[in-house]
């Protein structure tokens, strides 16, 4: 009784990752655009073609440049966009 409760849990777990993968990247060719980065993709990305990493590129050189403190102001790419990079690349 006791594993098929922690193989059900698995399984859900599993699925759930599967599941916010999905929603976090439409394709293997880029970040989602209508994803957690959209807004940074708005304000920084614009004019990057989406595909073949472009656009994670765009959004991973701007969060360096955030992170190296060689932009002022709002950080653009956080929380759920780092996120979603961090998947993009591994």
């Amino acid at each position: 009784m006791r594993l098929s409760k922690c193989l059900a849990t698995l399984v859900a777990a599993l699925l759930l990752a599967y599941t916010q993968a999905q929603e976090v990247a439409t394709s293997i060719d880029d970040v989602a655009v209508d994803g957690p980065c959209k807004g940074a993709i708005e304000q920084v990305c614009k004019d990057v073609k989406s595909g073949e990493g472009r656009v994670a590129d765009c959004l991973t050189y701007r969060h360096a440049e955030e992170q190296e403190g060689k932009i002022e102001g709002k950080k653009l790419v956080t929380g759920g966009c780092r996120k979603a990079l961090l998947e993009f690349w591994v």
